[in-house]
């Protein structure tokens, strides 16, 4: 997943002040709150890692922090509902065997991790019905380039309802400078906002590389930007998010030196890859695309 990558880069490539947004944590709130039966009004939550690998430390009927309905159990009692259990069966499975719900998708996440695309068997099991990125794109693509065509020429009026994306709410907290809560992704060494000076403060995530790329939940207001500090993940979550860490730490160092051998090592640690491949072959893939994306790529050349 870029953002993890291109967050990481940016922050130190440039001086340019910035947040990463997703929208896996406020959507699979949503959903949450949807399998559990509860009003998504209702519900509050803590939620911290990394984009793409976010865990929900809590989860609550009501207010968060310790107060409130606790409503892991009922998850779980949910998860072993079978009609539940299929549409999330990567997360549920997750959970099940490490405690916490993850952010992202049953099929985004069978990509990060070792377990559930090793054989045609477990594909099935986890990852039915498949996707395919080209047709996903594809088909994404034409009907959203058409409808922005049209109303660009008037021809149908310009959308203007809110979505679930944080952006506007971002807007409108700094400023109106009502505060607004929302989850970003940040460099782990800033524990003030960017936003005021910039400034390496307390890491936000003590048990994740201080150099990396974080997701946890800020607070906006007519100052700024504050990432909330999380101190330790469980121990379990944390060990998964760095086996994606070491691979994006590799990755960028490879992006901003023109390292090709960096790339490759980068690939060759990716969890899932290495599951399936063994290092010469990963090699001689990596250098297969190096050859066929060669013309975006020139401070590799």
């Amino acid at each position: 997943n870029p953002m993890n990558l291109n967050m990481w880069a940016w922050s130190q490539s440039t001086k340019v002040r910035s947040i990463g947004l997703c929208h896996s944590v406020q959507g699979t709130a949503e959903r949450l709150a949807r399998f559990m039966g509860v009003p998504f009004a209702e519900m509050s939550f803590w939620c911290a890692g990394i984009n793409h690998q976010a865990w929900y430390l809590d989860l609550r009927r009501g207010h968060g922090g310790g107060r409130g309905e606790d409503l892991y159990p009922l998850l779980r009692e949910k998860m072993d509902d079978a009609a539940v259990f299929d549409e999330d069966r990567v997360r549920f499975e997750v959970m099940r065997h490490f405690g916490y719900f993850v952010t992202e998708s049953t099929h985004h996440m069978s990509e990060y991790v070792p377990w559930f695309r090793t054989t045609p068997d477990l594909i099935e099991a986890f990852t039915t019905p498949r996707w395919d990125y080209y047709d996903i794109c594809v088909n994404r693509r034409d009907p959203h380039e058409e409808r922005m065509a049209r109303q660009a020429s008037g021809q149908e009026p310009v959308e203007t309802a809110r979505t679930n994306e944080y952006c506007s709410f971002i807007v409108n907290a700094m400023e109106t400078n009502v505060p607004y809560v929302m989850n970003a992704n940040v460099p782990n060494t800033w524990g003030r906002s960017a936003f005021r000076g910039g400034g390496a403060g307390s890491v936000l995530i003590s048990n994740l590389p201080p150099a990396c790329n974080v997701e946890v939940p800020c607070l906006v207001d007519g100052a700024g930007v504050h990432p909330c500090a999380i101190g330790d993940l469980p121990e379990q979550l944390a060990a998964i998010n760095r086996t994606n860490v070491n691979v994006q730490a590799l990755a960028v160092e490879g992006a901003l030196t023109g390292d090709r051998e960096m790339i490759v090592r980068a690939v060759q640690m990716d969890p899932l890859t290495g599951a399936l491949l063994p290092l010469s072959r990963i090699r001689e893939m990596v250098g297969e695309l190096f050859t066929a994306e060669a013309r975006f790529l020139p401070q590799f050349s």
